[in-house]
């Protein structure tokens, strides 16, 4: 991983570090992903993919990539619009955003909003070119980022 990739991979980890209530655990999977987890089971996961034998704590996956880092966060549902989540990930409107039904690009950066009947779920990819773009100490994100760990206590 080049030193930009860690860098920003670090920040995040930084970021989920200091929030009340969650932690990063290295599940040792192939893709070294760290999986963001709640200290106690989070209300949907009756509803997480048992085939990949998740925690029933997830709350969501930071992954280190060859190219940038990628983020999947689950939340209940309905708990924000897509809308709202872009005046907090995206508020100059200058990332692409692919919806779930269309297939997103390898090599640049994207972010999703994924609603599904009992959790939804905020992607975000950072590749080369958006490599530091978001600021990870604005208090805005760390407050959405603490909205979503308290919704998953139940």
């Amino acid at each position: 991983m080049n030193q930009a990739i860690k860098g920003e991979f670090d920040r995040w980890v930084k970021l989920f570090e200091e929030l009340e209530g969650c932690k990063l655990v290295d599940r040792k999977m192939k893709d070294n992903r760290l999986m963001v987890e709640n200290p106690f089971p989070v209300p949907w996961h009756e509803n997480l993919h048992a085939e990949r034998s998740e925690s029933k704590e997830k709350i969501g996956y930071l992954f280190p990539q060859e190219s940038g880092v990628k983020l999947d966060i689950d939340f209940p549902h309905q708990s924000f619009t897509k809308e709202y989540l872009q005046t907090i990930v995206d508020p100059n409107h200058e990332w692409p955003y692919y919806s779930p039904e269309n297939k997103a690009p390898t090599a640049k950066s994207w972010w999703r909003f994924r609603s599904e009947p009992h959790f939804d779920t905020l992607t975000l990819v950072v590749r080369k070119e958006y490599l530091g773009k978001i600021d990870t100490t604005d208090p805005k994100l760390k407050e959405l980022f603490q909205e979503i760990i308290d919704l998953a206590k139940g």
